[in-house]
């Protein structure tokens, strides 16, 4: 996979593309409310996308409104994770648009993931964001915040001198060679 920033697909009716075995799993997902990631539509990043029950791709607009895609050829595949009173579940889905067509729509895989590494990195977080909500309601912490913006200012000053410096000695050198 592609290290660019995704965009994401939401998928107005997905009930009718989950296969049987897999539905029992997933009956408790509330798919209105699950967006997918793709890294597959990659001209630009962090895009909605969205595919309506009749086959046709949208992508969202700033203002919230819709613009068809009718030109979109080439294979989508997206995924999201469904977190289950029991279960954490990688679903995995492949759409193929020809000229903004939907021609197939796949379910490709179901996983099961270890819900236990997820609990500890979001136990974890929820530590780190109490104990800075704790410093910040210590008595000395404005004084912090004053101090440290402080320091940032002069630091920054002091690069901006020593960088206007650098780029005169640059300019003098190349008049001179």
């Amino acid at each position: 996979m592609s290290m660019s920033m995704p965009n994401f697909v939401t998928v107005e009716d997905i009930c009718p593309h989950i296969p049987d075995k897999h539905k029992a799993a997933l009956e408790s997902a509330k798919w209105e409310d699950i967006t997918f990631t793709t890294f597959s539509i990659c001209d630009t990043a962090m895009l909605d996308y969205e595919i309506t029950e009749d086959g046709r791709l949208y992508r969202k607009n700033e203002d919230g409104g819709l613009q068809l895609i009718d030109d979109y050829t080439g294979k989508i595949e997206f995924e999201t994770v469904v977190l289950t009173e029991d279960k954490d579940l990688e679903v995995s889905l492949e759409a193929l648009f020809f000229k903004g067509d939907l021609r197939s729509f796949s379910f490709l895989d179901l996983k099961e993931l270890n819900r236990e590494t997820r609990v500890k990195a979001q136990d974890k977080l929820m530590d780190v964001f109490h104990n800075h909500e704790a410093r910040s309601k210590k008595w000395w912490y404005k004084a912090y915040l004053f101090y440290a913006k402080v320091v940032v200012f002069i630091f920054s000053c002091v690069r901006w001198v020593f960088g206007a410096f650098i780029k005169l000695c640059w300019m003098i050198q190349n008049k001179i060679t």
